[in-house]
C-alpha cells in the first residue's frame, strides 16, 4: 500500500486566509484607536470652549442685555476655532444654550422685575 501524498499548496491558501483576516482586524484596531483619539480632542476642545464662553459671560454680565450672551457665544466659537474645531464648515451646526440661571438672565429678570413695577 503506497502512502497517500499530501497535495503541495495547501498552506499557501490558508497563509492568505489567515493574513487577510489579521489585516483586517488590524484595520478596525487602527479605526477604532483613531476615532477614540478624534473624540477626546474634540470632548477637549468642547469642554475648553464651554469654560471660556462661561468665563466670559461672568466677566460680562454688568453689561446691557444681549450684549453678555453674544460676547460669550463669539468667545466660545473663537475657542472651538483655536482648538481645532471647524466652525464654519457647510453642515456643521453649533448649538449653543446657556441655562437660564446664568447672571445675565438673573440680571435680565431682575431689569424686567424693576421695569414693570
Amino acid at each position: 500500500m503506497r502512502p497517500v501524498l499530501r497535495e503541495r499548496g495547501q498552506i499557501f491558501v490558508l497563509f492568505a486566509v489567515f493574513l487577510t483576516v489579521l489585516l483586517v482586524l488590524a484595520g478596525s484596531a487602527y479605526d477604532y484607536g483613531s476615532i477614540t483619539v478624534d473624540d477626546a480632542q474634540l470632548q477637549n476642545a468642547v469642554d475648553a470652549a464651554v469654560l471660556a464662553g462661561a468665563n466670559s459671560l461672568g466677566r460680562n454680565a454688568a453689561l446691557p442685555a444681549g450684549s453678555p450672551l453674544a460676547i460669550a457665544q463669539a468667545t466660545t466659537t473663537a475657542f472651538l476655532g483655536l482648538n481645532g474645531v471647524a466652525t464654519q464648515t457647510p453642515g456643521t451646526t453649533i448649538t449653543l444654550a446657556f441655562p437660564t440661571s446664568t447672571p445675565a438672565q438673573r440680571r435680565r429678570r431682575l431689569w424686567k422685575t424693576c421695569r414693570s413695577q
